[in-house]
């Protein structure tokens, strides 16, 4: 079985374009069965590489490319975590 704790999550940008990839400034993820937190110590690391680049909050609520997936990735999490 798994022992992961951690989902990377990377999707398409509709709305916004961008030569890098770009990091969430949010620190929650809202979903219909309940929040999912972002690592933002992750967010830092990846921040500092330089490689990166910050996508503003608004953009990133009008995307929408990893809406479906972020319900799964919670219930995975709390499954992986003993917390059903």
């Amino acid at each position: 079985m798994f022992s992961s704790t951690r989902v990377f999550l990377l999707g398409p940008s509709h709305h916004y374009y961008t030569l890098k990839c770009a990091l969430s400034t949010a620190a929650v993820y809202e979903t219909p069965i309940g929040d999912l937190p972002i690592d933002l110590e992750v967010i830092e690391e990846l921040k500092a590489t330089g490689k990166f680049e910050l996508m503003d909050l608004q953009v990133d609520e009008r995307e929408h490319s990893m809406e479906m997936h972020l319900p799964y990735c919670h219930i995975l999490l709390r499954y992986l975590k003993g917390t059903r």
